[in-house]
């Protein structure tokens, strides 16, 4: 904590947990193992990489444990991220491994 101070500009401690099960845009809970890479959530139809996911979720919850207007708006912006071509490679020969079913195509962007 001590060095994240050091080099932050503002520093919120926040619970992690399930930061990668909860739908950053749903709230609906998307269990998976560790191997899986992708954020797929049911109800909402999004995808989008798992740490990515969490990283939103972390990000709302230090903007709800204080008022979110006093911060700088570069602390607010979301920006998008690329998944690889290899995570959703990775992400399908690991729901093929453990599936009796084929996987299912799918499409992000």
């Amino acid at each position: 904590m001590q060095k994240l101070e050091y080099k932050c500009k503002m520093l919120v401690e926040v619970p992690s947990r399930n930061t990668t099960i909860d739908c950053s845009r749903c709230g609906n809970k998307v269990s998976k193992s560790l191997a899986v890479r992708i954020h797929r959530c049911d109800k909402c139809n999004l995808a989008m990489d798992r740490d990515y996911n969490a990283s939103i979720n972390i990000l709302q919850k230090g903007l709800n444990i204080f008022n979110h207007n006093t911060l700088p708006q570069e602390l607010r912006e979301l920006t998008p991220v690329k998944i690889s071509k290899r995570s959703m490679k990775q992400e399908v020969a690991v729901i093929t491994a453990f599936s009796k079913e084929k996987p299912k195509p799918f499409r992000v962007g």
